[in-house]
Parts: structure tokens; sequence; C-alpha cells
């Protein structure tokens, strides 16, 4: 554990962008994929879409770690 007087420093601060990255570009990608499936038009894209979507409303467990893990509250 590192003393208050560190707070901020270069070193912290690199630390912190490490941890976080990763986390956070997953779901950048992962909203990004969700948009561009969202504009798709065609129609194997607008099937794939529907099919996922009403899977996803069949298994509530799952929509509910999927919007956790979009929340950051899921590890």
């Amino acid at each position: 554990r590192k003393s208050p007087g560190t707070l901020g420093d270069a070193d912290m601060l690199e630390a912190y962008h490490k941890a976080r990255h990763a986390d956070i570009s997953l779901r950048v990608r992962g909203i990004d994929l969700l948009n561009r499936a969202s504009q798709a038009s065609s129609p194997l894209a607008r099937d794939a879409r529907a099919a996922a979507l009403n899977a996803l409303y069949a298994l509530p467990q799952v929509r509910k770690m999927l919007m956790q893990m979009g929340l950051g509250l899921h590890r």
C-alpha cells in the first residue's frame, strides 16, 4: 500500500491505466459490435441479430450477467 503522498504520481497512474485499459477496451469493442449489428441491413445479419436477441430474452440469467458486465460489476 502506498502513502497518500504518491497519489497521482506517474507510477500510480500507469498502474491504473494498465489495470483499466483492457476492461474498457473490451466494453468499447462490444458496444461497437452491437452498434454495427443494429445498423446492418442484410437479411442474414438481420436474422442473426433477431435470433441472438430472442435467445438473450429467453435466458434472463445471461441477460443479467451481460448487463452487469457492461456496468463493470461482473468479474
